[in-house]
């Protein structure tokens, strides 16, 4: 019957992709974080359209995070190296279908936030 398939369905584990964005610097590694988290504070309110960040934590050079969007809670990771930055974000399997984009946005933004000292886009 119908009915049973459906329930399966609902109970199966939803699968996750991750999606994994190097970003190269040459600004060692407390530099890297102080930009990151100078521009980070900037991204929030771009995001606020598609998500909202519900959980984030600093632990020595890694950010773990939280976010959610279309009701779906996206765990990752910001981890600050000396010679890159490394970002990680699951996606479950229907929004890993826009992984390229995705990652496309978050080297931009990366990018700019690590280039400029202020943290804010370069003009």
């Amino acid at each position: 019957s119908g009915a049973g398939l459906t329930g399966r369905i609902a109970m199966a584990p939803r699968p996750t992709r991750p999606v994994t964005v190097a970003i190269p610097h040459d600004l060692g590694v407390a530099e890297a974080r102080r930009r990151l988290e100078s521009g980070l504070g900037t991204v929030r309110p771009q995001l606020a359209a598609v998500a909202q960040v519900e959980e984030e934590r600093w632990s020595g050079d890694v950010l773990t995070f939280t976010l959610l969007s279309l009701g779906q809670r996206l765990p990752g990771r910001i981890e600050v190296q000396p010679a890159q930055v490394l970002v990680e974000i699951h996606l479950p399997w229907m929004l890993a279908l826009a992984a390229d984009k995705l990652k496309g946005l978050i080297r931009r933004q990366g990018t700019l936030m690590l280039e400029d000292k202020g943290g804010r886009p370069r003009r």
